[in-house]
């Protein structure tokens, strides 16, 4: 029998632009909303609905976060002592400079950008999102009533995988964090999962956002192919695109990766597709 599997990239809260009636219990509203993202779940959410018991594996991953972590608000100080706003972008010169300073870890803090600084990027301090047991980490409620929904009727298990609890990494792709350490393995690459998702026959993608997290996990999938770290056909793959959104002004990035997918044999797809 062939398997069909959804890939379902951080479909959580604290990304979704949901309308104020689906707001948290106390007034809590998304950290990091993603335009289109609510759509995007009512998609994915009738996707699951629609296929059943045709999906044969649903693989989530979740952004799960602490309170302080590398890039929050809560870690960062100006010179003056001032709270670092967010969307403001840190080199490792900045700090050697003094003009931000981390109020925690702050020899290995200043090693991970000097990491970043290595590879050509900057650290995004980002508004506090997806804190772990939060409102906004739980994921969106139409699609976490169709995934306790088909878990019921197929008898299988959704498979979590949580990303980000490491402070002092920032970790957008599922399957490493941007600065790994070989001391802590949940930064490294997750090699059981990759390998699990490259048995599978076709490998539906969707989430959010597409720009980020999902482009990160496919450059990431990418780069384990082109090194040999596992074998993995991306004809297989299949890109849902009226199910994950991008973040404005960085739509050239998200353009650059699909063509990069299309020559390898990747599909761009759409839910109506898969439920008509």
């Amino acid at each position: 029998m062939a398997t069909l599997h959804l890939l379902l990239i951080d479909p959580q809260n604290d990304f979704c632009d949901v309308p104020m009636a689906l707001y948290g219990p106390n007034d809590e509203t998304p950290a990091l909303p993603v335009s289109g993202a609510h759509r995007d779940m009512q998609q994915v959410a009738c996707l699951i609905n629609t296929l059943g018991q045709r999906l044969t594996g649903i693989t989530v991953s979740l952004d799960a976060h602490p309170e302080l972590a590398i890039e929050r608000p809560s870690v960062w100080r100006d010179a003056q002592g001032q709270p670092v706003a967010p969307f403001t972008q840190i080199t490792y010169a900045d700090v050697q400079a003094g003009i931000y300073v981390p109020i925690a870890e702050q020899a290995l803090v200043a090693q991970q950008l000097k990491r970043l600084d290595k590879l050509g990027l900057t650290l995004m301090v980002w508004p506090t999102h997806c804190v772990k047991d939060s409102w906004g980490y739980q994921v969106h409620p139409a699609v976490n009533l169709e995934l306790k929904a088909w878990e019921k009727r197929t008898g299988q298990i959704v498979e979590y995988v949580p990303k980000g609890e490491y402070p002092w990494s920032e970790h957008y792709g599922i399957f490493e964090a941007v600065t790994p350490l070989p001391e802590v393995p949940e930064t490294q690459f997750n090699l059981d999962l990759a390998q699990r998702l490259s048995q599978v026959d076709t490998l539906l993608v969707a989430g959010e956002a597409s720009t980020h997290c999902v482009l990160h996990s496919l450059t990431q999938l990418m780069q384990a192919a082109d090194s040999g770290v596992i074998d993995f056909d991306f004809t297989k793959l299949v890109l849902l695109e009226d199910a994950m959104s991008p973040i404005a002004g960085f739509e050239a990035d998200w353009a650059d990766l699909l063509q990069r997918l299309n020559q390898r044999g990747a599909r761009r797809s759409t839910v109506a597709e898969w439920t008509n």
